[in-house]
């Protein structure tokens, strides 16, 4: 049961690196190294994470596509594939409430499609951050943030916790 809490929540937590970090009617590659820790009887858990994702958003819609890469300190490895979509109640850059779904497909283990409820404002040249909510079993609170560095590139910092997991990301974003 321990395992599959650890790789079920890997999954999710990663999935937050192809978050709507864009500008309406946008394309961004995102590239991400991203360390989760666990507390309690998850105080062994470190497993880092390396994902590649495109996202798109148009107006009120984004999408990402993503694949990732996951390694523990025991030489266990999990590659996984994910999308992720999202509707805004507006448009994205202006900041907006929105509904949408992350889906995470393992090469080991179930498929997984979850509820995310957020807000996130996105802008290619102004700070841009989304909250979030996701709906699993234990419940994920997350935030990250996109800092643009010039026209075309910006960094992404997050942090995620479902209660005995926590995630910590850093990556580059580039915009086309």
């Amino acid at each position: 049961m321990k395992i599959y809490k650890i790789k079920k929540t890997i999954l999710a937590l990663t999935l937050l690196t192809l978050a709507p970090i864009s500008l309406a009617n946008s394309n961004f590659v995102n590239v991400s190294y991203s360390n989760l820790s666990g507390s309690g009887q998850y105080s062994s858990v470190d497993v880092d994470g390396y994902t590649l994702g495109y996202t798109g958003v148009m107006e009120n819609i984004t999408y990402s596509v993503g694949a990732g890469f996951l390694e523990d300190d025991h030489g266990n490895n999990l590659d996984f594939t994910a999308l992720s979509g999202r509707i805004g109640l507006n448009n994205f850059d202006l900041g907006t409430a929105y509904v949408g779904f992350s889906h995470a497909n393992p090469s080991e283990g179930n498929s997984e499609t979850d509820l995310v409820l957020g807000y996130a404002l996105v802008s290619k040249s102004e700070l841009s951050y989304d909250i979030s909510y996701t709906d699993t079993p234990d419940p994920i609170i997350a935030a990250s943030v996109r800092i643009p560095q010039n026209e075309s590139t910006g960094i992404i910092l997050g942090i995620a916790d479902d209660g005995d997991l926590r995630q910590a990301t850093i990556g580059l974003s580039l915009s086309f």
